[in-house]
């Protein structure tokens, strides 16, 4: 998947919502991962995204993925609805195994499958997963809720969702790269890419909250940033990277802060609170550390770096190497998952 630039999105997109709803708290913004519509004194998130690109992790993926976000609102994800539109030659075995994905993907979040649709096309040449999800809180968190002063938390680490799909999706290429149990490690990191867990954890702190997806965690700070106003500065040391991380990234000159990352978790929280949140996440066994700072300045995040530092705007759109890979057909597995 390749995004329009968020510049395109917010000035024409935008334009064309249809009639205003007085019951839409929290409608379409750039970085915004849900949108929020009270009903009573209630607040119903609900969140629809696409899963193009990995054919081996598909329905894991799709319900993942979407989960995050609306988990990121700091409300439990609970009913999910799946989209499947499948090459022609996919069979009912093919139809299985991505069910079987997205049931144990369910299990394991505790929410359920209320509906969908799945259909053949030659429309497309890989499946193609489109899941919406919905759960209901009493209150929320937006992504543009940074203030001055806040510090950013980051949970796990970056790139995990991209290192189990080049692992997957491109294992040839690493054959003479990894060891036998590196495999194993990088291919296990699939079962990390759930949010929902920190996020709900983090709601009793956080400001803001973002899953770094497409982009990688530059392009979530940078979505941060934009939606809240605000300069983040980081510094690249202090963001977590596993080894095995390192050496498939390294094996396709992919860096770590640029690619998915869906698994991490990106908080903004009170400097006061900060250490109280790390607390409650290593209790749960959740990695996390404190990245970078909040301040005033034109949106955009600065990325302190041995090299120097380097200042990204906020409206920008980071492209991401393993969605160019996927666009470029050179997978080493073949398409069915």
């Amino acid at each position: 998947m390749v995004k329009f630039s968020n510049a395109f999105i917010e000035r024409e997109v935008f334009k064309m919502l249809g009639v205003r709803d007085n019951s839409v708290t929290l409608g379409p913004g750039i970085g915004e991962d849900a949108a929020v519509i009270r009903i009573n004194n209630s607040y119903m998130a609900v969140h629809t995204d696409p899963v193009t690109g990995s054919s081996n992790l598909l329905g894991w993926l799709a319900v993942h993925v979407a989960a995050n976000d609306i988990a990121t609102r700091g409300i439990r994800p609970r009913w999910f609805l799946v989209t499947l539109i499948l090459p022609v030659d996919y069979g009912e075995n093919d139809v299985v195994n991505i069910m079987r994905q997205i049931n144990d993907a369910l299990i394991e979040i505790n929410a359920s499958l209320v509906g969908g649709h799945t259909e053949k096309s030659d429309a497309v040449t890989r499946p193609i997963a489109v899941t919406t999800a919905i759960g209901i809180g009493s209150r929320f968190i937006r992504t543009g809720g940074l203030r001055t002063g806040d510090v950013i938390v980051m949970t796990k680490y970056a790139a995990l969702e991209a290192t189990a799909v080049l692992v997957s999706d491109f294992r040839g290429r690493l054959m003479n790269v990894l060891s036998e149990g590196e495999f194993k490690e990088a291919t296990s990191l699939y079962r990390m890419v759930s949010v929902v867990n920190d996020a709900l954890a983090a709601a009793e702190y956080a400001t803001s909250m973002h899953d770094p997806t497409e982009g990688g965690v530059l392009q979530g700070l940078l979505e941060m940033a934009y939606s809240s106003g605000k300069l983040i500065i980081i510094n690249e040391d202090n963001i977590p990277v596993l080894p095995v991380t390192r050496r498939v990234l390294n094996a396709f000159n992919l860096n770590p802060l640029t690619v998915l990352s869906s698994g991490s978790l990106l908080i903004g929280v009170g400097e006061n609170d900060a250490a109280k949140l790390i607390g409650k996440l290593r209790d749960m066994g959740i990695n996390a550390s404190i990245i970078g700072k909040v301040t005033d300045g034109e949106p955009g995040v600065v990325v302190k770096g041995r090299s120097g530092e380097q200042f990204f705007r906020g409206d920008l759109t980071i492209p991401d190497g393993v969605i160019e890979m996927w666009l470029s057909g050179n997978t080493s597995e073949g398409s069915k998952a």
